[in-house]
């Protein structure tokens, strides 16, 4: 922290209130950063707070997997995209998701939407697109076929 700039230490200020709030991961933190025109800073700050354990891209994607799991209930492919939209790398983002979501937690997530599908009188081939685009892989969503082309089905499995 020694060598950090007047604007070095007022980007790690801006940095370490943003941390404060929430998780960030690396890229999140340079576009953030970028945007305040505080760019040429960038690189000083996310060493100096990843050397010191406050900024880590892979608490990050646990802290993100979790609130997004428990808040939108997506499935397994969805999540690890969204991970590397936000920076992640794809072996980070696949391993943090395998760790926090089982495949019968996934299942279920997917029974879940489908119910409400039906409920809301959706036709089978755009409850698959819905399933398709939250995140449930295709072998999912074909397994659960029948269920989907059959309503009452669906509800009680």
């Amino acid at each position: 922290m020694g060598d950090l700039t007047e604007r070095g230490l007022v980007a790690l200020d801006f940095s370490k209130g943003l941390i404060a709030r929430r998780e960030h991961s690396v890229f999140e933190l340079r576009r953030k950063l970028f945007l305040k025109g505080l760019a040429g800073e960038a690189d000083a700050v996310v060493a100096c707070l990843s050397l010191s354990g406050l900024l880590d891209d892979e608490r990050f994607a646990h802290a993100w997997v979790s609130a997004r799991i428990f808040r939108k209930g997506e499935g397994r492919r969805r999540l690890v995209a969204e991970l590397i939209k936000r920076g992640v790398s794809h072996s980070i983002a696949e391993m943090v998701v395998n760790e926090q979501l089982t495949q019968e937690q996934e299942y279920t997530l997917l029974k879940e939407h489908a119910a409400a599908l039906v409920a809301c009188g959706c036709r089978p081939e755009v409850m698959r697109r819905r399933l398709l685009t939250r995140g449930f892989s295709p072998s999912q969503v074909n397994r659960f076929g029948r269920s989907i082309e059959d309503p009452e089905r669906t509800v009680a499995e």
